[in-house]
């Protein structure tokens, strides 16, 4: 997991091929209280960042803030 989920959703959209015609499905595993689980969270709160970023009703970011690190390694 990336705590960037554009890239996410890039890796994502690679796996399916122009031309191919079975269907594409994408399973994410993540326990609960894991780093994973708090980057999910994080990718969660950057997806509806950008989606105001994107609308005009949000402000830009570009890295992550010392608080992310905190939540993400627990500390």
């Amino acid at each position: 997991m990336h705590w960037n989920p554009a890239l996410e959703d890039q890796a994502c959209d690679r796996i399916y091929r122009v031309g191919q015609c079975k269907d594409v499905t994408i399973h994410r595993f993540v326990c609960e209280g894991t780093v994973e689980d708090k980057i999910s969270t994080l990718q969660e709160k950057k997806k509806e960042l950008a989606q105001k970023v994107l609308s005009g009703t949000g402000s830009t970011f570009t890295k992550l803030s010392l608080a992310d690190l905190r939540v993400i390694f627990g500390v």
